[in-house]
Parts: C-alpha cells; sequence; structure tokens
C-alpha cells in the first residue's frame, strides 16, 4: 500500500453518496408509493447484525455467534402530501385498530409488504442507476412520528419519520426470497 496522494487517486473510484437514494414501497390498500418516493428526505441501508452467545469458562467468555438480528428501519418524509401519512396511520389502524383494539385480518397476510431502498450512482452514464438495493420482506408499520408544530419555526417544512419492522432483509444479487440459496447478500466481485 502506497502512502502518497497520486497512486490514492489512481485507486480512488469515486465513492458513493448518501444523498443519492430512493425508496419505495407498498401501502396495502393505497398502492405504492413510487410517484412520491421523493417525498423521502432521509432513510438508511438496514444494518446487519449478528447476536453473539456468551459461554462462559474458568473467568472468560468465549463469543460463538449467534442469531441474525434485524432491527426496526425509520425513514423521514417531507409532510407534502398530507394523506400519505394518513394512508400510513390507516394501515397501522388495519393491523390494530385505534378504538377496538382488534385486527381485520389475523395473519396479517395482506397488511405485510415490500420496501426498497437503493443508492443509486452519481456518475456518468450510469447516474441515477442503482448500485445497492437492499428489499426489506413483510414489512409494516412499528410507529409514526409526530408532526412537531411550533410558532418559533421558520424557514423549515413539516416532516414526519414512520419505523417499519419486518422479517428480514435481502441486498443485491440476493438469492433466496427470489429463487436461490437462503437470502444472503451478495455484494458481487470482491476487488
Amino acid at each position: 500500500m502506497s502512502s502518497n496522494i497520486a497512486d490514492f487517486r489512481a485507486s480512488f473510484k469515486g465513492g458513493t453518496r448518501p444523498n443519492r437514494f430512493k425508496v419505495t414501497g407498498t401501502i396495502p390498500g393505497s398502492g405504492d408509493i413510487s410517484d412520491q418516493s421523493f417525498l423521502v428526505k432521509a432513510a438508511s441501508m438496514p444494518a446487519a447484525t449478528i447476536g453473539e452467545i456468551v459461554i462462559p469458562y474458568r473467568g472468560r467468555g468465549l463469543r460463538i455467534p449467534g442469531d441474525r438480528i434485524f432491527e426496526p428501519w425509520t425513514f423521514t418524509m417531507l409532510d407534502d402530501n398530507p394523506s400519505l401519512r394518513e394512508k400510513l396511520i390507516k394501515w397501522g389502524d388495519k393491523i390494530n385498530s385505534h378504538v377496538k383494539n382488534l385486527t381485520k385480518d389475523p395473519s396479517q397476510n395482506d397488511d405485510q409488504v415490500q420496501w426498497t431502498v437503493e443508492m443509486v450512482e452519481h456518475m456518468g452514464t450510469k447516474a441515477d442507476s442503482p448500485i445497492r438495493t437492499v428489499t426489506l420482506h413483510n414489512c409494516w408499520p412499528l410507529s409514526i412520528s409526530p408532526i412537531d408544530l411550533s410558532m418559533d419555526v421558520a424557514d423549515s417544512l413539516s416532516e414526519f419519520s414512520c419505523t417499519l419492522a419486518y422479517d428480514f432483509w435481502t441486498g443485491s444479487g440476493a438469492k433466496g426470497v427470489e429463487g436461490g440459496e437462503d437470502g444472503g447478500f451478495d455484494p458481487g466481485p470482491m476487488a
């Protein structure tokens, strides 16, 4: 490994940009949000976490890999289309109603859908084409944040966050759900 800037520049491929992304998904009973995905202000690629099992042995801990953990996933939207927040709330209400504390679909089969987050290319002829895609499977709204109101706020837009729970995610080039091995993540050839 060289330590001069010329070698670094020659090897550097341009990086990825955190502001180049697209989120799409479906709200049961309301269709997909593809035409409103530009309203998603912030999101993240979900974490890949494996739990650990610590086995005590003579005052030390033997650490072995445990089960994969899929943490809830949150995105933030600009409140430009008020009906979108209401659609998310109605989705949650279908799962567990506000008033009666009942569900309309005990199996939840109709209420769990897929959402996708993509990082997109920012350079050249491939601009806006996906470079990394993650699909969250069997999503449902865990929480929808309040919209904070204040007379003190100027030069700002209202926004809210939605946190989705999901069973698992698959990534770019993943097999498994789309017909393959174990649904894991295939980042492509290692350089």
